[in-house]
Order: structure tokens, then sequence, then C-alpha cells
């Protein structure tokens, strides 16, 4: 398959027809990698059999790369992260989907005190900081992990997306 100068291995696969899965990913903005759903396996002829796993959104298709989407070990990590996300947003239908397309019907992670829709894909932060507004950002680390506003106050220029 041949992809333009510069094009990444997700830019490539789709349009070739291959399907890899995204959740943080849209054209209109720059790749963030942050879902790592769309990870993929990939190799060269001359590794000698060695590959590693890359974030096909961020990793360029050089000549030569041999891309395997749905490897054991990729779709194991994808299957690791529908779970967390199913424990995050238990009771949304289409993280249920995502978990369920990989075998995870119920998470094995603890079920967050304080169940949301959210599954942090970064696509509202990202596009707030590109039209120039900045009024909401990531908040805490880990399970506290939120989107809010600084200080948890309506910033003047916020045009209310949401």
């Amino acid at each position: 398959m041949q992809a333009p100068e510069g094009a990444t291995i997700l830019e490539a696969a789709r349009a070739a027809g291959i399907g890899i899965p995204t959740l943080c990913h849209h054209p209109a903005l720059e790749p963030w990698g942050g879902c790592r759903m769309c990870l993929v396996d990939v190799t060269r002829a001359d590794w000698d059999g060695w590959s590693k796993v890359v974030i096909s959104c961020l990793a360029t298709a050089d000549d030569g790369l041999i891309v395997n989407t749905k490897s054991r070990r990729v779709m194991a990590t994808r299957r690791v992260a529908a779970d967390l996300l199913l424990a995050r947003c238990p009771d949304t239908p289409f993280v249920k989907r995502l978990a369920a397309g990989y075998g995870v019907t119920e998470t094995s992670y603890q079920v967050s005190d304080d169940p949301t829709d959210c599954i942090l894909c970064g696509l509202c932060t990202r596009v707030c900081a590109k039209i120039g507004t900045h009024a909401i950002a990531t908040q805490s680390r880990g399970a506290t992990k939120m989107v809010g506003s600084p200080f948890d106050v309506e910033p003047a220029d916020c045009i209310g997306c949401a």
C-alpha cells in the first residue's frame, strides 16, 4: 500500500479502507493519541521478527513498514483500554458496545464512585484550545481526572459549547 509522504499509519489505513478504532481522533484536530485505541503492531522485514506497538495516529507510514492492526498484543491492549473505560462509564451505551466488542461485558476494575459519560477523549478540550478560548481543560490525574474550567468558575471567554 502506498501512502502520501508524511501520512500517519491511521491516515494511510483509512485511505485504503482498513479500519482502526479511535476515540480521540478527529481530522480537524492535531493527532493526540490519548485513547490508545488506534494502537497497531509494526515491524520491518529486516527486524528479524521483532515488532513494536505504536500509536497509529501519531506514527508515520514509512516505506517498508509492515503493519498488523489486529495482532494478539494489540487486541489485548485495546481490551484493557475498553475495560478501563467501562469502569469509568459503566452506564454509557457507547462504552458498553465498545467493551463488548472486545469481549468485556463486566469490568474487571473497580467501577467509578462517580460514573460519567465522559470518556476523557480530549476532543472538547482540544477544540476549546484550538478556537482560542482555553475555557476548559483536564484536571487532576488517574481515577479523579475530569474536564472542567479553571477553579470551577466559568471563564468570561467561554462560548458555551456544551
